[in-house]
């Protein structure tokens, strides 16, 4: 993913479970504005504060900053890319997925996460066997979420056996994710909609998730931020 400065390292805490310590949306705020003062020219210190609003909830700052980030070096690929993930999954569909056909022109040889909105996009609209076409093309087998998106794909098309060695592989990577479902979506759909139909498709998998969406401590997790 972009940029590993201090924000970033501080932004894994939250997203993927590295290392763990309190408050680090926090942490990773007041590195970003930091940041920011030193260099409010600079595109990846944009782009940093820019996700630091995304995490946090608050899309009323994240989406001027995101947008400054990409026009202060629109030639970044990775940044591109990025921004249009997050704006997607902010719910502009519609631009995050211009940003990331860009991004793939830009790099041509981009890396397979570029393809999770695209298959998302397709699984929010219903169309499950488009999804899969795109969810394959990730090949990320140690990043958690791969296996999250392929098992509730499969689930939604009823294709048991596939869903159940998703769930199997997710859980390698990630034990109790069950338990923290909601919450680990929750990071990254900002519309309930979109979570409770993820949900929808991991429960089709085999996956037991609560309807309560308590906050049970999981194991660490494998993936990259």
């Amino acid at each position: 993913m972009p940029q590993r400065g201090p924000t970033s390292v501080y932004l894994d805490e939250f997203r993927v479970g590295f290392n763990p310590r309190p408050d680090p949306l926090e942490r990773a705020l007041k590195a970003a504005q930091m940041s920011v003062d030193l260099d409010p020219t600079g595109h990846l210190s944009q782009h940093a504060l820019a996700q630091v609003h995304f995490y946090r909830g608050d899309l009323e700052a994240f989406f001027p900053a995101a947008q400054k980030g990409v026009q202060l070096n629109p030639n970044d690929s990775t940044i591109v890319a990025m921004t249009g993930l997050l704006t997607a999954y902010a719910g502009e569909w519609e631009s995050g997925l211009g940003m990331l056909e860009k991004a793939m022109a830009l790099n041509p040889y981009h890396p397979g996460w570029y393809y999770f909105p695209l298959a998302f996009e397709h699984y929010r609209n219903g169309n499950y066997e488009r999804a899969l076409e795109e969810a394959r093309k990730v090949n990320m087998p140690g990043y958690y979420p791969t296996h999250m998106t392929l098992a509730a794909i499969y689930g939604q098309l009823g294709r048991t056996k596939e869903a159940l060695v998703s769930i199997e592989n997710l859980l390698q990577l990630f034990p109790g994710y069950g338990p923290r479902a909601w919450e680990e979506l929750e990071k990254w759909f900002t519309k309930p909609d979109m979570v409770e139909h993820v949900v929808e498709g991991l429960r089709k998998a085999g996956l037991e998730i609560p309807e309560d969406r308590r906050d049970d401590v999981a194991e660490p997790r494998s993936g990259i931020g």
